[in-house]
């Protein structure tokens, strides 16, 4: 695919092309890896969470929660929902259930506050606050697709916002 971009653009624009283009892929790849970093802490963290709470199978459902919680909400659902049935199961008061609850809940508001915004923005090159506001967006315009799709975008365009800023500058229109 890189060399059919590539193919496109005319013979004198292709050295620029390709360095943008090797640009996205690392954003992307920074991207990708800034997930699974991601999902592996929340999936410590639910772990660790449901095996204090006493959940049955406490560890498989963290590591199936926080794994799947690379689709937006998937992760969360499955992993909810299996705990808080486990928990039932096991009723030994109401306080398990209230501890499930308030598992999640803490690593939701830490996931979504704190962890994906820096490790996620750190590796795509983007702020908390600009991680933040791309979420907001791509949630708001794009749904679901537009979740997953909006920090590797923000980031994309953030390298060819500052491009085309530079070559504003460097313009004659910009000089006189």
């Amino acid at each position: 695919m890189h060399r059919a971009v590539l193919d496109l653009a005319p013979p004198r624009w292709r050295p620029d092309a390709a360095k943008r283009l090797d640009q996205a892929d690392g954003v992307f790849s920074g991207y990708l890896r800034g997930q699974m970093l991601v999902a592996s802490i929340l999936a410590g963290l639910y772990c660790v969470g449901l095996s204090l709470l006493g959940i049955r199978f406490g560890i498989v459902i963290g590591l199936l929660a926080g794994f799947l919680n690379i689709v937006p909400y998937v992760g969360l659902l499955t992993g909810l929902t299996l705990s808080l049935t486990m928990a039932a199961v096991d009723f030994a008061g109401w306080g398990r259930l209230v501890g499930v609850l308030a598992v999640f809940g803490a690593c939701q508001f830490a996931e979504g506050a704190f962890i994906t915004p820096r490790v996620v923005g750190d590796k795509v090159g983007l702020s908390p606050l600009e991680s933040i506001i791309a979420l907001i967006l791509g949630g708001e315009f794009g749904g679901l697709a537009g979740l997953v799709l909006a920090i590797p975008v923000a980031g994309t365009l953030k390298i060819y916002g500052r491009d085309a800023l530079a070559a504003y500058r460097a313009c004659v229109f910009f000089r006189e």
